[in-house]
């Protein structure tokens, strides 16, 4: 009996470390999350339609009211995770903490799918491990607005779509590794409810997609790695997958429909991220790939946890390749899928996975963003451990091998740790972003309609204001945005406002387009002339430690 207790308990073992890696996630997660990192550009942008999706039933927002039908549809990003952070609004009110709970609960997510992943893959072990190196390790230079360096870490306090890309993907793939992994009829070789998972995969996948589009990505990658294992016989199986993922996409097709002329013009400065005819957009691509890893690369000048990362990685990335390349296996009905204790298998898996979604991103995303990578993280962590475990249990003479493999790791771990703690112990001085806008709040008329940046919309939008980016008029001077471009008064005054904010962020670019030089330079004149010719005067004037100045003009025109 003790016997099979202690066996038990130590099966647990590895779900229970996981399930306090998480909790200390999200308790990490929750502290200070309305104070760091400062608001970022796209987290009121992102919250507004959304928010309108469930206040109006419009996915539009007052916010950007002016430019194509923003206010009736908005076409510039895609939907899903805007109206999941609308519904948190609704559920627990206007603000940023609310506005973050929302990542922070995906990356919660992503995480738990990691670990079932790992475990499904290869052992609760490699979960857990990966679990670990996702919520501790500290593999990247810090950016204002990923202060920690923790990747997954720094997603989840910022409102940004890429906390939902990997939830649907791993789901998606948690659901094929299932079907591709678990025993078969030996008649048939299929299993009944397989065009079910299937379905499943596109349809989660097309969720993936509507949280931002490389999210789908994960379709070619998924099906590929089923022709892979599988074989041939996977191809019917593929067009069922793309049925889910239509399905998934089909209401934002409809919607997409009824605005088409909206949509393209909204859409126009993307252009240049679409150049899918010229060869030469896929070797710029993937000559500027290495700018999206240039974060981990500064990493390494100052933390052990990203020279850890790139070692691991790279050897556990040959390491796996070589083992899913050894040996051709060749599933059919006469010969049963072998259950995740197959290596082979596994290693397959995850590494035609990663591979693919990997070359995507080199291939086909112009835009060199680090935080796209949120997808890639958990596979990655997941091939560090597998890596990490291979070399664990390598017969060795060595005896201090494994004590140096479990200093590494642990040192890694507690380097992320103390950041956090320095981070958070730094964080309780800055002002809390609720504070700075009722600030603001309190200088202004009631029901104001306010101009300025769509920063302060989440703070403001709660005490009623009528509040309307200044990015609305500047995009209207810009031939990148339009075809027929304003001047900044012309665009302004379509929607004439009554007060104008002018925040750090506004005043530093206005200082560097005063120089006659700056390419921007009209366009920096044309707003003091706007300012002048409306007889603006400041009726208030902030000083904030952390958000800088605020400069609040109201308008007499």
């Amino acid at each position: 009996m003790s016997f099979r207790l202690t066996l038990h308990a130590s099966r647990l073992t590895p779900h229970l470390l996981s399930l306090l890696l998480l909790l200390y996630f999200w308790a990490v997660g929750l502290a200070n999350l309305d104070r760091f990192p400062k608001i970022h550009e796209d987290e009121s942008w992102q919250a507004a339609p959304g928010y309108s999706f469930w206040a109006e039933g419009r996915f539009g927002t007052d916010l950007f009211a002016g430019f194509y039908g923003m206010e009736q549809h908005y076409y510039g990003f895609m939907p899903l995770f805007p109206i999941l952070v609308g519904g948190a609004l609704h559920l627990f009110g206007l603000g940023l903490f609310q506005a973050r709970l929302v990542p922070l609960a995906l990356i919660l997510l992503t995480l738990a799918w990691t670990h079932r992943l790992g475990t499904k893959l290869f052992s609760p072990w490699h979960g857990t491990l990966a679990v670990a190196i996702l919520t501790t390790w500290r593999i990247a230079g810090p950016f204002p607005h990923l202060p920690s360096g923790i990747p997954l870490a720094d997603v989840a306090r910022i409102v940004r779509y890429d906390s939902a890309v990997p939830v649907f993907g791993l789901a998606a793939l948690l659901i094929l590794t299932h079907s591709l992994t678990s025993d078969r009829r030996p008649k048939t070789g299929d299993r009944p409810n397989a065009p079910g998972y299937f379905l499943g995969v596109g349809f989660l996948v097309g969720l993936a997609a509507l949280s931002h589009v490389y999210g789908a990505f994960w379709l070619p990658a998924l099906l590929l790695v089923a022709l892979w294992i599988r074989g041939w016989q996977v191809t019917r199986y593929a067009v069922i997958s793309l049925i889910g993922f239509g399905l998934a996409l089909t209401p934002w097709l409809l919607f997409v429909a009824s605005g088409w002329s909206d949509f393209i013009q909204q859409n126009r400065n993307y252009a240049d991220r679409f150049g899918l005819l010229d060869s030469r957009f896929y070797l710029l691509n993937l000559l500027n790939e290495v700018e999206r890893y240039d974060p981990i690369l500064n990493g390494a000048k100052q933390s052990l946890g990203a020279w850890l990362w790139l070692i691991l990685c790279s050897l556990s990335l040959i390491w796996l390749l070589k083992r899913s390349l050894t040996g051709w296996v060749n599933i059919s009905s006469s010969n049963p899928v072998p259950g995740p204790g197959s290596p082979v298998i596994s290693s397959r898996l995850l590494i035609a996975v990663l591979i693919t979604l990997g070359s995507f991103f080199a291939f086909l995303l112009s835009f060199k963003t680090f935080s796209y990578l949120a997808t890639l993280w958990p596979l990655f962590a997941l091939v560090i451990a597998a890596g990490f475990i291979h070399l664990w249990q390598t017969p060795t003479p060595r005896r201090w091998w494994r004590p140096v493999l479990a200093l590494l790791f642990l040192l890694g771990t507690v380097e992320g740790i103390l950041t956090s703690v320095r981070l958070h112990a730094a964080a309780r001085q800055l002002t809390l972003y609720q504070t700075f806008t009722g600030a603001i709040a309190a200088h202004l008329p009631p029901q104001s309609r306010v101009l300025g940046l769509q920063h302060y919309w989440l703070g403001l939008a709660a005490h009623g204001q009528n509040y309307r980016s200044i990015l609305v008029p500047i995009f209207w001077t810009n031939p990148n945005y339009v075809s027929q471009p304003l001047s900044f008064a012309q665009a302004a005054q379509m929607r004439p406002p009554q007060i104008i904010l002018l925040d750090q962020i506004m005043l530093d670019f206005l200082a560097e387009t005063a120089q006659p030089d700056h390419p921007l330079h009209q366009l920096g004149q044309d707003i003091w002339t706007y300012l002048a010719e409306q007889q603006a005067h400041l009726i208030g004037q902030l000083d904030d430690p952390t958000y800088g100045p605020m400069q609040i003009y109201e308008l007499k025109k």
